[in-house]
């Protein structure tokens, strides 16, 4: 009987001792009337029906087309409804690659990320795979 009240002192004592920080004046609650006010101003407010129209994007990705294949940049294949998306938005006069084939570039445009970052560069070419699969053959 002792022991459980000593217990339930101590236990008391320590919960007191733990919670005390939280009624002292440091961590007081102080309510801005101001700022209460100012929110129910902002929140009263009709919301804005003019938003700007998000900017129309169109990205082409073509595989094995260099800048001077097409008739904007000089080159002697004909794309007349290319042409018309440049001279009509924008273009873009420079180009940077990753890699050398395109299917690194198509897998970090669908996933949106970075294609050293999933692993792309890792995937063996069909050659090796053709050539590693004959040698499997020939060891059994």
């Amino acid at each position: 009987m002792k022991r459980a009240l000593f217990l339930g002192v101590l236990v008391a004592a320590l919960l007191g001792w733990l919670l005390y920080p939280l009624t002292s004046a440091r961590f007081r609650i102080v309510v801005d009337e101001a700022k209460l006010r100012a929110r129910d101003r902002y929140l009263a407010e009709a919301p804005r029906t003019h938003a700007p129209a998000p900017p129309n994007v169109v990205l082409i990705l073509a595989d094995d087309l260099g800048k001077t294949d097409i008739t904007r940049y000089g080159g002697w294949v004909p794309t007349p409804r290319i042409d018309a998306i440049g001279t009509e938005g924008a273009t873009c006069a420079e180009g940077y690659i990753t890699s050398p084939i395109c299917s690194p570039s198509r897998a970090a445009l669908m996933t949106g990320r970075y294609q050293q970052r999933f692993g792309h560069e890792l995937q063996r070419s069909r050659a090796s795979t053709t050539s590693s699969s004959r040698a499997c053959r020939r060891r059994r």
